[in-house]
This record gives C-alpha cells, structure tokens and sequence, in this order.
C-alpha cells in the first residue's frame, strides 16, 4: 500500500479535552532510522473515550527518512497515561509495532476513540511507550 495522506501537526496536549489541572512537561518525539518515509500514529489514556477502555487514537503524522524526526505530542499533561506508538513505511514495506491492534483509515488523518471503526480502514499494531518518562524519544529502524 503506498500512504498518500493528508498528515496532523503536533497535538498540543494542554488543548486537549483530557487535560485538566496536573501540569508536567511532557514529549513525545519519533524519529526516522529507516531508508524510506515513514507515517506514525499513537494511541493514549484519555478520560472521554470510556467505552473504549478509555484510549484514542491518533495519525498520520509523515517523518522524513534517514534520521527525520517529528514531534507529535508536545506541552503539558495532567496525568502519566500509557503512550502506544505505530509506524509504517509509506511503501508498505516495513511497519513497526506489536502490543495490540486497532482499524484506522488508510487514507486520511484521524483523532478518534479506540473503539472507532471506518468503512475504508486498515488493520495496524501498536508499541508501548516507555511509562513515567517526561519527554519520550522513539526510533524506527530496520
């Protein structure tokens, strides 16, 4: 599958519904060990989506290959949730993760409760982020 997607912007957490009064600097910054672009999505705690045992999903977001790396969650936090984290070559020849899987759109970006599913959709897995860490660096690589 070759991704050709319109992609997200860093998500400024304090903006975020789930934010409420807890402040604690926190950063999640993935970065592009792999010869081709890759797309990334996350999945965290976050309080509205309960009847998805209360995790959202989150993409696309585009890094540049050869060592590219792109912020996607940056700003304050009330809370140390649990922080998933995918990846995928644009090409479909490498993908990253592992811990559980979910459907997203293949073609498009999203912010959606875990439980969420599309009409056009693909089927990924998901990594767990290191716990209790204020900023989080992830590296994809061959």
């Amino acid at each position: 599958m070759n991704l050709q997607i319109r992609t997200l912007r860093q998500l400024r957490i304090e903006s975020h519904p789930a934010v409420r009064s807890r402040r604690a600097t926190m950063n999640l910054r993935l970065f592009n060990d792999y010869h081709k672009d890759i797309y990334t999505a996350i999945a965290f705690t976050e309080g509205n989506c309960s009847m998805s045992g209360g995790f959202e999903k989150v993409g696309w977001w585009k890094v540049p290959r050869d060592g590219g790396s792109r912020y996607v969650l940056v700003g304050d936090l009330h809370f140390f949730g649990t922080y998933y984290v995918h990846a995928q070559a644009a090409d479909g020849s490498a993908g990253w993760g592992e811990t559980f899987d979910t459907t997203v759109p293949g073609d498009r970006a999203f912010i959606e409760c875990l439980n969420r599913n599309f009409d056009t959709w693909e089927r990924i897995w998901f990594i767990r982020c290191p716990s209790f860490q204020v900023d989080i660096e992830f590296h994809f690589h061959a």
